[in-house]
């Protein structure tokens, strides 16, 4: 990665590009749970439920251009004692995947993180987004539990046998930040149904 990535809180004339880049997952297929392009007015209502104080989206740019953005988001927030559990998302465009993004993508992510408090962080990946899953495993995420078959697809270019997969997501410990965290990496099989 030549150029150095800046990145900044995500404001509302982002929405377009949060849109196009979650969509060009969506319509790549295997990638994460969506099944239907998602609208700027469903992404619009999404960031509103992240306020930056709190639950920031954050904006990747790369010589003045957008090439992704990440999130963290609560998990089951009216659960109090699950409080600590947070989900880190992160999406980037096509034309820059294998630039070495995605890892100061997450680098980035674990050091706010460590700096907001957060102690426990997990991804949720399809098991047939390998690139990301490497990616998780690389920055010392671990499997943590099984979801066989949890995923109904329906994608025609997702090939059928996908459906066998198992899910695994193990907790670890970070023992570089000196307390007690946890980086999960959750891969959800798929079932494809045609």
């Amino acid at each position: 990665m030549a150029t150095p990535l800046h990145f900044r809180l995500a404001e509302q004339h982002d929405i377009p590009a949060i849109t196009r880049i979650l969509n060009q997952s969506i319509a790549a297929g295997g990638q994460n749970a969506f099944t239907e392009p998602v609208t700027e007015a469903d992404r619009a209502n999404w960031i509103t439920h992240h306020p930056a104080d709190r639950w920031p989206v954050f904006m990747i740019e790369s010589d003045d251009q957008v090439v992704g953005w990440c999130s963290f988001s609560p998990y089951r927030p009216e659960r109090r004692s699950l409080s600590g559990l947070i989900e880190i998302s992160y999406y980037l465009d096509f034309t820059v995947h294998g630039q070495g993004i995605g890892s100061a993508t997450i680098d980035f992510m674990l050091e706010e993180a460590q700096r907001r408090g957060f102690r426990h962080l997990f991804a949720v990946t399809m098991d047939t987004n390998i690139p990301s899953i490497r990616l998780l495993e690389k920055k010392g995420f671990d499997h943590w539990a099984h979801l066989p078959e949890v995923a109904i697809l329906r994608d025609p270019n997702v090939k059928s046998n996908l459906s066998k997969k198992s899910a695994r997501l193990v907790s670890s410990c970070n023992q570089t930040t000196g307390t007690q965290s946890t980086r999960i990496l959750g891969c959800f099989a798929c079932q494809c149904v045609s």
